[in-house]
């Protein structure tokens, strides 16, 4: 499941990978095992956190309303 999760890693995010210290997928997946603690798997610039929006055009919904809650 890693070795699979750093391949995809590695194809969708390459340059943030690379940012990270891993030059490859398998230099990832080395990472993932080696690590006591965890691992940083990618290193993103400011601009690239706009790609994780997934929604069109990549906007958010905003509202000048709290959010309540009835539990």
């Amino acid at each position: 499941m890693l070795w699979a999760l750093a391949q995809r890693i590695a194809k969708e995010y390459p340059a943030a990978m690379r940012r990270a210290g891993h030059p490859s997928a398998d230099a990832l997946f080395d990472a993932m095992l080696g690590g006591r603690s965890g691992v940083t798997f990618t290193e993103d610039e400011y601009g690239d956190a706009w790609n994780y929006v997934p929604h069109p055009g990549h906007r958010t919904l905003a509202s000048d309303r709290p959010v309540s809650r009835s539990w």
